[in-house]
């Protein structure tokens, strides 16, 4: 009797210790955690711009190497063409982290890599497709790359492998914002 008891509170333990992992995954885990809420708001912004087309202010975001030496207004001017002359149906609409892997540059410099779910309007469809994002950390700010789909070489954009409940984790609907601050409060 005394050991089905024990038996059973090891599992009530077990049980207990995954449930509360679950409720404390954070995509951003291997960032520390002084970084993580501009992170968020940065990324935000990040994907905000790029889905609005804001250029100029989607620039102001991204990692100099990404921007491979353009200004601002060539860089505005080669977007503008890009999404409205050569891919007018692909618009990114939201990306969902899921995870974070890390990168060491040199001994002072540190990069992200963001994986996750984005929702795309591609050719009057929305896909909800793999992806990710470059973060890095420069002069005491974040700065990306755009956020792009995950496509084997000569492949297709691939599926997310995330399970579908991903939604609930939204970094940039409305929706997804409210529960984001209030899986905050919770922690």
């Amino acid at each position: 009797m005394k050991v089905r008891w024990l038996c059973l509170l090891l599992v009530a333990v077990i049980c207990a210790s995954a449930h509360g992992q679950t409720n404390t995954d954070d995509p951003f885990a291997g960032v520390p955690t002084t970084l993580r809420a501009s992170l968020r708001e940065r990324l935000k912004l990040l994907v905000q711009y790029q889905r609005s087309q804001q250029w100029e202010k989607h620039y102001d975001l991204l990692f100099f190497t990404f921007t491979q030496g353009m200004t601002k207004e060539e860089y505005a001017k080669r977007s503008r063409h890009w999404y409205t002359e050569v891919v007018p149906e692909d618009l990114i609409l939201d990306f969902v982290p899921r995870a974070t892997i890390i990168h060491e540059a040199s001994a002072d410099a540190r990069w992200w890599t963001i994986e996750g779910c984005a929702k795309f309007r591609k050719k009057g469809r929305i896909e909800n497709l793999y992806a990710s994002v470059d973060a890095h950390r420069y002069r005491g700010n974040w700065y990306f790359s755009d956020v792009g789909a995950i496509s084997p070489i000569d492949g297709p954009p691939q599926r997310c492998p995330y399970s579908g409940d991903s939604a609930h984790l939204s970094l940039c609907s409305a929706k997804g914002i409210k529960k984001t601050k209030a899986s905050r409060r919770e922690n």
